[in-house]
């Protein structure tokens, strides 16, 4: 039955076409590094289906966001619930 749920979630057909069909993460499977494409698949997977979600109101403002990558940068080595508590970046 997982199977089955796990296979509709993710749009496959087979579980096993997986590492054939993530060409989306490829690159971080030659970086030399140890990626499971499977593990990759379902990420990329997540992510599409989250983003499929949300709806783009306002046109993208680079400068805007120019200003935040070093706040950005400064998020990546933070706890995730402190994060999510303060939303800094939002501001």
């Amino acid at each position: 039955m997982l199977v089955i749920q796990l296979r509709k979630l993710l749009n496959v057909s087979s579980l096993r076409l997986i590492p054939k069909v993530s060409q989306a993460g490829a690159y971080r499977l030659v970086t030399g590094t140890s990626v499971d494409p499977y593990v990759l698949f379902t990420w990329l997977r997540m992510c599409d289906l989250l983003t499929d979600q949300h709806q783009i109101s306002c046109p993208l403002d680079i400068d805007r966001l120019q200003d935040k990558i070093p706040l950005i940068k400064e998020l990546m080595f933070e706890d995730a619930a402190r994060v999510v508590r303060t939303e800094r970046l939002f501001r």
